[in-house]
C-alpha cells in the first residue's frame, strides 16, 4: 500500500514539473531583434544648421553618398520594415516545439498587408521568418519576404530580404550587432546575382556599413558602390560627430588621394587637424 502511494505521489510530482515547464516555456517568447537592426537612422547624419543653403564639398559629397543609400534602402525596405515595426505592438502565440508567432495586419501604401512573424527558439539562437500577403493594389498571396537569425543573448544577428513575390530571390543581406541595448553596427549588402533579364548584376557585392565608435567622430558610414559610368567600385569612408556635427570623408576615387577631407559643424570645408 505504501509502495502504491509513493508511486502515485511520484507520478503527481512529475506531472506538476512537466506542467510548470510547459507554462514557463509558453510565457517566455523570444525577444524580437531591435527595429534599428533593419532600419538605420540615416537622419542622424546632419549639420547644426539644416536650413543652411550652402555647404562645402566635403560635407556635400558625404551627404550625397548617404542620401543615395538612404533612398535605396528606404524604398526597398518600405513594406518589410513597416510590417516588422508593427510586430512590437502585437502579442505572440505559442505554437509548440519552441515556435512563436505574431499574426497581425498592417495598413499603408494604399493597401492592407497581413503579416505573420515566426520565431523558432534553439539552443543559442532564434530563427525568424516574416510572411506577408497583401490586398488591394498589387495584391499577392503570402510569401516569405525576409528571414533572419539572432543570438539568444541579443548581441547580434542577420537578415536576408527577398526581392518580391514575383521575384523571390535574395536581394539584400543585413548583419547587425548590439551593445548595451544600442545597435552599434549594421551592414547592408546587395546580394542579387542576376538581373530580372538574367544578366549579371553589376551591383552584386555593393555594401554600406553604419556604425558607432569612440569620439571624437562617434559615427561612421563606409560604402562600397559600383559606379556604372566608370565600370568600377568606389569606396567612401565617412566619420562624423553626432553631437558637434563636424566630420571628415576619404575617397581615393573622388579626391585622387588617400587623405581625410574635413568639414566643420556648419558643413563648411575646413583644414583637418
Amino acid at each position: 500500500m505504501k509502495t502504491t502511494l509513493k508511486i502515485f505521489l511520484l507520478l503527481g510530482l512529475v506531472t506538476i514539473i512537466f506542467t510548470n515547464c510547459e507554462k514557463s516555456e509558453e510565457t517566455a517568447p523570444p525577444e524580437i531583434p531591435p527595429y534599428r537592426s533593419m532600419a538605420v537612422d540615416f537622419e542622424s547624419f546632419s549639420i547644426d544648421q539644416p536650413t543652411q543653403k550652402s555647404t562645402g564639398l566635403n560635407y556635400g559629397l558625404s551627404a550625397l553618398n548617404i542620401g543615395v543609400w538612404s533612398t535605396m534602402v528606404t524604398v526597398t525596405l518600405a513594406v518589410p520594415t513597416a510590417a516588422f515595426y508593427a510586430s512590437f505592438d502585437n502579442e505572440p502565440e505559442y505554437l509548440g516545439d519552441g515556435m512563436w508567432q505574431w499574426d497581425y495586419e498592417v495598413s499603408g501604401f494604399a493597401t492592407t498587408y497581413s503579416a505573420r512573424l515566426t520565431g523558432e527558439l534553439s539552443r543559442d539562437s532564434v530563427d525568424w521568418k516574416m510572411y506577408i500577403a497583401s490586398e488591394g493594389i498589387n495584391a499577392h498571396p503570402e510569401f516569405m519576404w525576409f528571414e533572419g537569425t539572432s543570438a539568444n543573448s541579443g548581441a547580434g544577428g542577420t537578415w536576408l530580404l527577398y526581392q518580391s513575390y514575383a521575384h523571390q530571390v535574395p536581394l539584400l543581406k543585413m548583419n547587425w550587432t548590439r551593445e548595451n541595448d544600442l545597435v552599434n553596427m549594421v551592414k547592408y549588402e546587395y546580394v542579387r546575382e542576376l538581373t530580372m533579364e538574367g544578366e549579371t548584376d553589376t551591383g552584386y557585392g555593393t555594401y554600406l556599413i553604419y556604425g558607432k565608435q569612440e569620439p571624437p567622430y562617434d559615427s561612421y558610414f563606409t560604402s562600397h558602390s559600383y559606379n556604372h559610368n566608370q565600370g568600377i567600385f568606389h569606396d567612401v569612408f565617412i566619420e562624423w560627430s553626432s553631437t558637434e556635427y563636424n566630420g571628415h570623408v576619404k575617397s581615393e576615387q573622388f579626391f585622387n588621394d588617400a587623405e581625410w577631407h574635413c568639414w566643420n559643424g556648419s558643413g563648411l570645408d575646413t583644414q583637418c587637424e
